[in-house]
């Protein structure tokens, strides 16, 4: 199967710091594949060179075997590549249903100085139809400023899906969420993946959600992939019970 997207020995960091050294990793289409590694191992900067956030030092990215390399972090998004952040990225001043509206305007290509002025009821109802389907629906007209952190996420996935990505790429998408805000999170990757629509790869500490979503489990250390593979072979792999899971379950931060 040719893969949807691929990271082909690629190298990256910050100033003279590396942080990727040599990643190699290919993604197929309707697969979650989900990062995982100690602190410090990657993981956040490795989804960062594949939103086209970060700049990558050596190597290649294609998408649907065109290279990509060079495309920046907004070219990326119209391409139909999705990022969420580990911090909610929003316009606090704006009420729930506006910040979704401003990502389906912005889907549609409507100008920016037009955003917050245009209503189109079709775009108004498929804003509305996101914040139902992310468990929003009574806080639409509430800031965004003054949601609670978990009703944030919550919120920055809906915008995320008003692009209609076919690549997600999710960094923590329950952090610091309640347990049952988590519920309504994981609930709706969970849908997601099943469709088999987008090409999911996830960034999570919550290893019994990494084993129970993943297709494909990859293990980042020290800036390398330390192996790859079906979710059981990979935690069972000496290496990785070395380098990673006995450190996790000590330190779970």
């Amino acid at each position: 199967m040719v893969p949807v997207f691929e990271v082909d020995e690629v190298s990256a960091g910050y100033q003279s710091m590396l942080v990727l050294d040599n990643v190699s990793l290919s993604f197929a289409k309707g697969e979650l594949v989900s990062i995982i590694g100690p602190n410090g191992a990657g993981k956040t900067t490795l989804i960062s060179v594949m939103s086209g956030e970060l700049p990558i030092w050596n190597g290649c990215i294609r998408y649907n075997e065109r290279d990509i390399t060079k495309a920046g972090f907004d070219a990326r998004a119209r391409m139909g590549i999705g990022r969420s952040f580990q911090r909610t990225n929003l316009f606090p001043g704006l009420s729930a249903l506006e910040n979704v509206v401003v990502a389906v305007q912005a889907r549609r290509r409507v100008h920016i100085r037009q955003m917050l002025q245009r209503r189109d009821r079709s775009i108004a109802a498929e804003a509305d139809t996101l914040l139902t389907r992310v468990g929003l629906s009574q806080l639409g007209g509430t800031r965004a400023a003054e949601l609670a952190h978990g009703d944030k996420r919550k919120l920055e996935m809906a915008m995320l899906l008003a692009l209609k990505p076919e690549i997600l790429l999710l960094d923590e998408p329950t952090a610091g969420m309640s347990m049952e805000e988590t519920k309504v999170i994981l609930a709706l990757v969970t849908e997601l993946r099943q469709s088999r629509k987008y090409t999911i790869v996830l960034v999570e500490h919550k290893l019994d959600v990494v084993m129970r979503l993943s297709d494909t489990v990859a293990v980042l250390h020290q800036g390398s992939v330390l192996a790859t593979g079906k979710p059981e072979e990979v935690m069972h792999n000496p290496k990785v019970e070395e380098a990673y899971l006995g450190g996790y379950h000590g330190n779970r931060t």
